[in-house]
């Protein structure tokens, strides 16, 4: 996934700006909603940070 990062921050940025506008027990759901899935996904992270952690072992393993 390539994703340009200025884009990614200035639509971060718009967004910060719009949850602003929203009362707080909106804002309580959103947080909420987030946070079920990240434990929902959670084995999926685990799974992938294995894997990032792994390929950091091995870079580090030929180079160093």
């Amino acid at each position: 996934m390539t994703t340009n990062l200025n884009e990614t921050f200035a639509a971060v940025q718009v967004a910060s700006r719009e949850l602003a506008l929203l009362n707080d027990d909106i804002i309580n759901q959103i947080l909420n909603a987030v946070a079920d899935a990240a434990i929902a996904e959670t084995p999926f992270i685990l799974a992938e940070n294995k894997k990032d952690l792994a390929r950091t072992k091995m870079i580090r393993s030929t180079t160093g």
